[in-house]
């Protein structure tokens, strides 16, 4: 065997005897502070479980109080829907024309005149939004639209040389009224 050969190996084997001693001695110093402070160690394992406890017991109170709170905002929002509707059925003609009025500017209609009460061609309201001038029909009615209200609007829209005819009402609209519309480019809104 070549002597070289041997004192490399021989000086690789004490390396690793080495590491291994100060390995060993690192793992003798843990285990001697964990043995020292094992107490403590389990004073933090308890206070961390019951923080755990009280944060998983926080999480799911705001995952009930999520939930009833969504439940009863669905429920008052259906509940104001139905009062709404309720309201709008006893406002007079003039009422509920300016209720629409307040709608539009709420949706970013200005310019928004009222037309005369009669002689006005079946429009109710003249309105712009971006640049486009709106002819509106309102229409307060316990029953169904029909078409009478989407030909009046259409041939008024021409009478002010709007670029859009909308008949606004809280009612559903009559299956033809729908058709008329669809033909006719009027749009039909149903506050609900």
């Amino acid at each position: 065997m070549d002597p070289n050969r041997s004192k490399r190996v021989l000086i690789r084997v004490l390396f690793c005897v080495g590491l291994l001693c100060f390995g060993l001695a690192d793992i003798v110093s843990i285990a001697k502070v964990a043995s020292e402070h094992t107490s403590l160690i389990i004073h933090i394992a308890k206070v961390a479980s019951e923080q755990m406890k009280i944060i998983i017991h926080a999480a799911f109170k705001l995952i009930v109080g999520g939930a009833l709170l969504f439940f009863l905002l669905g429920h008052m929002e259906r509940q104001t829907s139905q009062t709404i509707v309720k309201e709008l059925d006893n406002l007079t003609g003039a009422e509920f024309e300016q209720y629409v009025a307040n709608i539009l500017r709420q949706k970013g209609f200005h310019e928004i005149r009222m037309t005369k009460a009669s002689g006005d061609y079946g429009v109710d309201i003249i309105a712009i939004l971006n640049g486009s001038t709106y002819a509106i029909q309102c229409k307060r009615n316990k029953s169904h639209i029909g078409v009478k209200a989407v030909q009046e609007v259409f041939a008024g829209k021409q009478y002010y040389q709007a670029d859009y005819a909308i008949v606004i009402s809280n009612s559903d609209f009559t299956t033809n009224a729908k058709k008329l519309a669809k033909e006719t480019g009027v749009k039909l809104w149903t506050l609900k």
